[in-house]
């Protein structure tokens, strides 16, 4: 199946900025080899506060933009497992209640400077919530976690995995609502809110990156406000676009590659054959693989299909 052609990203600051809504094709990102086509989406923030929004087939926003994934898979025959969202701010907002109704959707989600799904509801279209915003609220996993299952009941297929960033000094969304959307996140897949490993300086200083299981992870970045630091090359290998190889002088090499997965993932032992070893999210396996099937420490090899097997 061919990938989609058009990457719709949302990128909004504070409600009310622009008072009308256009999407603008962006050209200033560099080589574009593959002609992708990137559309910026700019007007009032996405409606993360009404009850149709929170619900799946509400017909609200979210619902709007999962009927555009619909139209565009059809029009040009996309890979229905290769559908993603991310976006700051209000897209970010929209991200983690996409993730949350449509989990038949998107395989993966990255939120940037959020807050979690269901937390700025004001049963308005369009409503401001200080309390979320200001990050008043300090509610258990169990809350936030049922919040997300229930904007799908009766769901119990897949779900996306989730990366959320977030800045320490922000005082827009208040960083209270990265913990909060972890809580969420993790509890949807059972995970503890204690990270299992930590790594500083991650992408970059002064970011530090948090790993809670294969499907959640953390980037909370120290004294960063709410314009925060798009890491698009970590991006590309979270949604499966590219994977990095590592081989023993310590460099790396990014090249194009498989998605990963939503499936639940299990520990696979590897044979050594030497040479390369993979870096994080490296494909390490599966059937037809030739390459490497060791990943460089702490990574493991992991199985999240027949077909792919993956660094984690």
């Amino acid at each position: 199946m061919h990938l989609i052609s058009s990457v719709f990203a949302s990128a909004l600051a504070l409600c009310g900025v622009a008072t009308g809504a256009s999407l603008q094709q962006v050209t200033n990102f560099g080589a574009n080899t593959s002609g992708t086509k990137i559309l910026s989406y700019s007007g009032t923030c996405w409606d993360v506060s009404s009850k149709e929004a929170l619900t799946h087939n509400g017909d609200a926003d979210s619902n709007s933009i999962v009927n555009m994934v619909s139209y565009t898979l059809g029009k040009y025959n996309g890979d229905k497992s290769r559908v993603f969202a991310t976006g700051t701010s209000s897209g970010a907002m929209m991200t983690n209640v996409l993730a949350a109704a449509y989990p038949d959707v998107f395989a993966a989600g990255i939120a940037y400077a959020g807050v979690p799904a269901t937390c700025f509801y004001t049963g308005t279209i369009n409503g401001w919530n200080s309390t979320c915003s200001q990050g008043q609220l300090n509610l258990s996993q169990e809350y936030w976690a049922n919040a997300a299952l229930n904007a799908y009941p009766g769901y119990t297929g897949p779900r996306p995995r989730m990366r959320i960033h977030h800045g320490t000094a922000d005082t827009t969304l208040y960083a209270q609502n990265y913990y909060e959307t972890i809580k969420q996140w993790t509890g949807v897949f059972g995970y503890s809110t204690t990270p299992s490993t930590t790594y500083p300086n991650t992408p970059r200083s002064p970011y530090t990156r948090y790993v809670f299981g294969p499907n959640v992870e953390g980037i909370l970045g120290q004294g960063v406000s709410h314009n925060i630091d798009i890491f698009g090359d970590a991006d590309m290998e979270w949604f499966g676009f590219t994977i990095s190889l590592t081989d023993g002088s310590g460099t790396t090499t990014t090249m194009a590659g498989p998605t990963s997965t939503r499936t639940t993932t299990t520990s696979v032992t590897a044979t050594a054959t030497g040479g390369l070893g993979g870096a994080h999210y490296a494909q390490c396996g599966g059937i037809g693989w030739t390459g490497v099937v060791t990943c460089v420490s702490p990574y493991t090899c992991r199985k999240l299909n027949d077909y792919y097997y993956q660094c984690l």
